[in-house]
């Protein structure tokens, strides 16, 4: 039963036998020729040793008292080398001390000699179970961590493909320019009428052309897909210019068909040798698509630039400001024009830091609006003005769009009013006439909520840009602030003065009263009193301060 047992598990196996009695070797030998593949011998522990050393052996079966070497001194050293190397002794000694000094050096089975057969099987049967579930054990640890590669090589291409196009994605790209040489330069491709595209021809028309446009791209350089309408081409910064003309010369020719119908695809490439690469291509883009070009080089100082600066620079004060409280009204006068007199004050949003600087707000408000942040400092306005107002006192506070589109902003009116018992004519909201044309409505309704309030409303800057007449008679402001622009040299310019001049009896028409921003000197005082301007705002009479008297 054990022979035949062991002939399954030992017929791949090698086996060393370390005897120094030639007879007992030889019988052990011949014996285990009928189950091992191979049989090596030695006649002490130094053979043994240097044996087991320059060839591996599955099973090392070793005498202790040889000469030279004896047997647990070879085994100590050949387990100070191979570790897990299977030892079983075979021994005439077998008191306590010989198999305590066994354990010790961890072999793997003891036969004592005379060799009985059948005690000899089935030690070598363990043994070779032993060899044989580690092998296997070891096998599927092999194949585990091969399929656990393979899956991690999957989900490496799977996050780093665009399963529509097929190409490299945006976050292939970021590890690309991660390791981006001074010679590397990048193409930022825009199919600009990709959303007309989709639109026509839906998803499916959509994703063959990304397709098609990717294979096209393919051709001139490394191609990525990074969404939207966006690939990326990697090129060598010495040939950028030839590549990206050689690509919009052969655009030309180039077109997909589908469903019968032929798709045109116009593309626009921002260029960029300067780091980092995609974000002043980007830069380039966003300028080409103002300037509705399709192609451009980036260089330093363009306006976008300028504001991307502004942003680093900005934001984080902002941030800063909000949870420090380091935003505080700045209030200036403005004055009726008969009587000279201060009516009411407009509170204009100043940042001042630790260190006493005064940061005005054109310098940051910009950044406040793209960054979201600009309907945190108006409810901070609000209450700083409101805690400070007293039954005369009469302020203008400036309302961005973004807070009219704020759920929470009639909330927080309501409450700062009841908290403070303002009386909602003393405030008047200033917002800004040039609307987005797709919130129009939205923010009449939310003007008209706030004039049920009781709060007046005052459209701020008018004629700054196209101004709309209808829309401004829609919201029915009750004050008209003309844009500064016409008021600085409306004394020396008959344009500014005809525009102040129509804008001014445009809103008597509509029963509004009228404000002059940015009077400076008696020469345009005179100018829009004579005109019958209402009220004027300017340096002419004060500047902004922190102070804030009764009127």
């Amino acid at each position: 039963m054990q022979s035949n047992e062991l002939v399954k598990l030992a017929k791949d196996l090698s086996i060393l036998v370390v005897e120094d009695d030639n007879e007992v070797r030889s019988i052990v030998k011949e014996l285990l020729k009928l189950f091992f593949r191979e049989v090596d011998e030695a006649e002490n522990g130094d053979e043994g040793l240097k044996k087991s050393l320059a060839k591996r052996y599955d099973i090392v079966l070793s005498d202790i008292t040889m000469p030279v070497m004896d047997g647990f001194a070879m085994i100590e050293r050949l387990k100070a080398t191979i570790e897990d190397q299977k030892v079983i002794i075979l021994s005439a000694h077998h008191d306590v001390e010989y198999l305590q000094k066994a354990i010790e050096l961890g072999v793997d089975g003891f036969i004592v000699k005379p060799i009985e057969r059948e005690q000899f099987l089935r030690t070598l049967v363990k043994t070779a179970k032993q060899i044989q579930a580690e092998k296997l054990l070891e096998t599927y640890q092999k194949e585990l961590e091969e399929k656990i590669q393979k899956a991690k090589e999957e989900l490496k291409r799977v996050y780093y493909t665009d399963k529509v196009t097929h190409l490299p994605n945006r976050e292939a790209l970021y590890e690309r320019l991660m390791n981006a040489t001074q010679n590397d330069a990048l193409i930022l491709v825009d199919i600009h009428n990709f959303s007309s595209i989709n639109l026509v021809y839906g998803e499916a028309g959509g994703n063959l052309v990304l397709r098609r446009v990717g294979a096209f791209l393919s051709e001139y350089g490394e191609t990525y897909y990074i969404g939207s309408d966006n690939f990326v081409i990697i090129t060598h910064k010495d040939s950028i210019k030839e590549v990206a003309n050689k690509l919009l010369d052969d655009v030309k020719e180039f077109a997909i068909v589908y469903e019968e119908n032929r798709i045109e695809i116009p593309l626009r490439v921002a260029l960029s040798c300067q780091k980092p690469l995609l974000r002043t291509a980007a830069v380039e883009l966003k300028e080409l698509k103002k300037s509705n070009k399709n192609y451009g080089y980036y260089t330093k100082n363009l306006a976008t630039e300028q504001l991307h600066i502004k942003v680093q620079k900005y934001l984080p004060l902002l941030k800063k400001a909000l949870k420090n409280d380091w935003i505080v009204p700045y209030f200036q006068p403005i004055v009726d024009n008969e009587t000279k007199k201060i009516v009411k004050y407009e509170a204009l949003v100043r940042i001042i830091d630790t260190n006493g600087t005064i940061y005005p707000a054109y310098e940051f408000i910009e950044v406040a609006k793209l960054s979201g942040l600009v309907s945190e400092i108006t409810k901070v306005m609000i209450k700083k003005v409101f805690e400070r107002l007293t039954p005369q006192t009469r302020v203008s506070i400036n309302l961005d769009e973004l807070d009219l589109q704020d759920n929470d902003f009639f909330d927080y009116l309501s409450i700062m009013v009841q908290r403070y018992r303002v009386d909602p004519q003393q405030i008047t909201f200033e917002i800004l006439e040039n609307i987005h044309v797709g919130d129009v409505n939205r923010i009449i309704k939310a003007i008209g909520r706030l004039k049920k309030m009781g709060f007046l409303v005052a459209i701020d800057d008018f004629g700054a840009q196209c101004s709309n007449f209808e829309r401004v008679h829609a919201i029915s402001a009750d004050i008209i602030k003309i844009d500064g622009k016409y008021i600085k040299d409306i004394a020396s310019n008959e344009k500014s003065y005809h525009i102040t001049k129509t804008i001014a009896n445009f809103a008597k028409s509509m029963d509004a009263k009228v404000v002059a921003e940015f009077v400076s000197d008696d020469a345009i005082y005179e100018t829009i009193k004579n005109l019958g301007i209402d009220y004027s705002q300017g340096y002419y009479f004060a500047p902004p301060s922190k102070e804030l008297y009764g009127v």
